[in-house]
């Protein structure tokens, strides 16, 4: 019996195999880059609109009228609070 052909197929099934798995390994690292990059900027978007809420709420906080510097305080820490700030900078 002449074991080359056998081997030679066996040979190239591994070849083939291997190829392949390599090429879906290499793919699956692609796909998985772009979808982190994807998150990445949805939060980062995220932290930039709820920091542009806070600065343009805290300016208007700041031009208020306010008797009180406890007010003020008061009013700044609600800001915070009202635009999401710490949720966006914790989910960075």
């Amino acid at each position: 019996m002449d074991l080359m052909p056998l081997l030679s197929t066996l040979t190239g099934a591994s070849i083939g195999i291997a190829a392949t798995l390599i090429a879906d390994r290499s793919r699956w690292r692609r796909e998985e880059a772009r979808h982190a990059l994807e998150v990445r900027r949805a939060a980062y978007g995220e932290y930039a609109s709820a920091l542009k809420d806070a600065g343009e709420e805290i300016r208007a906080v700041a031009l208020g009228d306010h008797r009180s510097e406890s007010a003020r305080d008061a009013a700044v820490r609600e800001v915070f609070r009202g635009t999401g700030l710490h949720t966006a900078s914790e989910q960075l």
